[in-house]
């Protein structure tokens, strides 16, 4: 498995640690699973009802209904390739979102990556309260912000887990 992919700005040495944190999170999971919200998910957190979902299984050469049916599992290397297009994705919604991405530390960009993949880039924009903290450098009103989220509610260990980061910088 590859630990780096083209992204902007980002360099392979920043990407892997923020993948990296985001298989933490999420899971590497092979079959159909349903998440916490009940979602059916493959892999690292893809969300097999999302709107290309089936364009994207298919394009790997599966089936789409017999992976949502667990009727077949998916390789490493098809993960791998779901994976890395949406840590990129990610990566690039909160880069676009957060001028300042450049001076954040790692800790934050893992924070800021791990919640543009978790709610998607359109979910991610909608935290706006939280994105106008982290613009102004306002950290404690950011963690404020992702504590008084639904997402925080949902996701238990992880969202303190953000919070605590967004809030010290550090890991």
């Amino acid at each position: 498995m590859a630990d780096s992919g083209p992204v902007a700005s980002v360099t392979p040495e920043e990407f892997a640690p923020i993948r990296r944190y985001i298989i933490a999170n999420e899971g590497w999971h092979q079959s159909a699973y349903l998440d916490t919200a009940g979602i059916p998910t493959i892999g690292v957190g893809f969300n097999l009802l999302r709107s290309d979902a089936r364009a994207k299984i298919e394009a790997l050469g599966l089936d789409y209904d017999d992976v949502l049916n667990r009727k077949c599992a998916l390789s490493d290397e098809q993960i791998e390739n779901l994976l890395q297009q949406d840590v990129e994705t990610a990566v690039a919604a909160a880069q676009g979102l957060v001028p300042a991405w450049e001076a954040l530390s790692m800790a934050r960009k893992k924070v800021l990556a791990d919640l543009a993949f978790n709610v998607g880039a359109g979910g991610f924009a909608k935290f706006s309260r939280f994105l106008a903290a982290i613009n102004r450098g306002d950290w404690l009103a950011a963690e404020a912000e992702i504590v008084n989220s639904l997402y925080y509610r949902q996701v238990g260990a992880r969202g303190k887990r953000n919070a605590a980061a967004i809030r010290s910088g550090l890991d």
